[in-house]
């Protein structure tokens, strides 16, 4: 069987109930002054529900323009690893140049920056091919005594968007270095 108090007076929102002795009063006081707290706390929680809605809609923005920007980087740092793939395979045709572009055997290339921006423009395949541009290509010596590098440099204009802030650009540049001839 429940106490006799269980019922009474101790719900939320209710007030104590009078007829309980002093005993009772003191024994019970703190839940029953709990008991209207809280009954207080969800009075005030219905009546906060309008400025939670504004609240919400003032930080609505600011949330999308992080959720979008998180986004954007992401799309701007994976055409990056794409561009600087093509590149390492650029670089390493340049490096092995033997005169004929080898990957592209059903239309060959004799011409070293013709080849090594085919090579590229293959090894970036997430990226739109016509607008990859090699900037630099340099041929290794013809003297194979003589130790040096090859540098390819490629880039790709990267377009992103970001609510509130707009539509930006931005060029990506990726750099592959390889020893001649291996």
């Amino acid at each position: 069987m429940a106490p006799r108090w269980a019922n009474d007076g101790f719900k939320l929102g209710r007030r104590c109930s009078d007829n309980h002795t002093t005993s009772q009063i003191r024994h019970h006081q703190v839940s029953c002054e709990a008991g209207m707290q809280e009954g207080a706390i969800v009075r005030l929680r219905q009546g906060e529900q309008g400025a939670a809605v504004v609240e919400f809609a003032l930080v609505l923005p600011i949330l999308m323009m992080f959720l979008f920007g998180i986004v954007e980087f992401g799309r701007g740092y994976s055409a990056r690893i794409e561009l600087t793939s093509g590149v390492r395979e650029g670089v390493r045709i340049a490096a092995l140049w033997t005169g004929v572009c080898a990957p592209h055997a059903t239309a060959p290339v004799n011409d070293l920056q013709q080849c090594v921006l085919r090579t590229v423009q293959d090894g970036a395949q997430g990226l739109s091919r016509s607008d990859i541009t090699v900037d630099t290509v340099a041929r290794c010596p013809t003297d194979s005594a003589l130790e040096s590098n090859v540098t390819v440099r490629a880039t790709y204009p990267f377009r992103y968007e970001i609510p509130f802030v707009g539509t930006r650009g931005m060029f990506l540049t990726a750099k592959g270095v390889m020893r001649c001839r291996g």
